[in-house]
């Protein structure tokens, strides 16, 4: 979210600064997690991705899903002028399993993913949209798959005053 700044002159407000302490890449990484909880089997693991990914261990389960924010492009102002603009964010699911086929295995797992996230709006993004899956790497017994979707939200600037379209300017 962005910051709220009521200039001290505005009728709505004393000048204060309101600040929003909840970032869009958590609401979306937080609202995936949930929605891969609510559709995925109760044999994967689901959670972020970990602060010490070398170290994390998804014993006792099948299988993990890790959910990690990848990054964002922006586009250019174009006609919605200076005061806002589109933000594509990517967010990756690294799906971890022991298996490819059967039950328990990623080829399922995938199209789960895929259809848990695919059309969903996470946090007030647009419906996210699958971008790419790929095997990473497979070693020791464990695989390991990126399925990155993307999904758009608006990305406005924090000024010092109200941020009013700039329809009427004088030269």
């Amino acid at each position: 979210m962005t910051d709220t700044l009521v200039p001290p002159d505005h009728p709505a407000g004393t000048g204060s600064v309101v600040l929003d302490p909840s970032s869009p890449i958590d609401g979306i990484c937080e609202a995936a997690v949930a929605r891969l909880k609510e559709r995925l089997p109760p044999r994967v693991q689901i959670e972020d991705f970990p602060a010490k990914p070398d170290d994390y261990d998804f014993e006792g389960y099948e299988a993990a899903a890790l959910v990690i924010y990848e990054g964002s492009d922006f586009d250019r102002a174009g006609l919605r002028g200076e005061q806002g603009m589109a933000e594509e964010l990517r967010l990756t699911v690294v799906l971890l399993v022991r298996s490819l086929r059967g039950a328990n295995g990623a080829y399922g797992l995938l199209r789960d993913i895929r259809t848990s996230l695919h059309g969903v709006s996470l946090a007030g993004s647009t419906g996210m949209r699958p971008v790419k899956c790929h095997l990473d790497s497979a070693r020791d017994g464990v695989y390991q798959y990126q399925f990155a979707f993307a999904g758009q939200l608006p990305a406005v600037p924090v000024k010092s005053g109200v941020a009013m379209p700039r329809t009427f300017e004088r030269r």
